[in-house]
């Protein structure tokens, strides 16, 4: 993706955490600019790049930036108070083009639920099949496949690390098949 957010899965009042946003302008690009949405009361620092805070729209701004050239942009955040869930959301204008930022949208805060999701994917480097795994950090949600949608078999249990991700691949050659995620027992 051309504009990405990587941002903990959970926070905690008054405790800061960095926000990475990594963008890959296509090549040729003679220019862009990026913008965040930033959560409402919560304190910004340490903006990277030259980025500025727009206090009145609740963003901050970097660029223009002229070239293809990637960069990684960063900020810091501190939570002042402790909603259960956090929606982040930014845009990238790449030639005038928008393209909304993909990567973590949602964080959570103390005691919510982490809900598991999954998400399926060609590998970059290879014909197999990625199945991308995220959720609360230490459980292990069931992965299922099924060729008809009548019948459904578990997948190997897939453990999620201390950052709630983990991954499954499948090999390529394999015949057609869907794919569902249980809660974890």
């Amino acid at each position: 993706m051309p504009v990405e957010r990587q941002l903990p899965q959970r926070f905690a009042q008054h405790q800061p955490f960095v926000v990475t946003v990594v963008v890959h302008p296509a090549p040729g690009t003679r220019a862009y600019a990026i913008e965040e949405s930033l959560p409402t009361g919560w304190l910004v620092r340490h903006v990277s790049a030259e980025g500025r805070v727009d206090a009145g729209q609740g963003r901050i701004k970097w660029g223009p930036f002229f070239g293809s050239t990637s960069r990684t942009l960063t900020y810091e955040l501190t939570p002042m108070d402790e909603p259960a869930v956090v929606d982040f959301a930014g845009a990238a204008s790449f030639d005038g083009s928008d393209v909304d930022a993909s990567g973590r949208l949602r964080i959570y805060g103390p005691g919510a639920v982490i809900p598991s999701t999954l998400r399926v994917a060609r590998h970059a480097v290879s014909p197999d099949l990625v199945i991308d795994l995220e959720g609360e950090p230490g459980t292990t949600p069931l992965v299922q496949a099924s060729a008809d949608l009548m019948e459904w078999v578990d997948l190997d249990p897939i453990p999620l690390d201390a950052n709630g991700r983990g991954r499954v691949y499948v090999p390529a050659g394999e015949d057609a098949r869907f794919f569902r995620l249980q809660p974890a027992p």
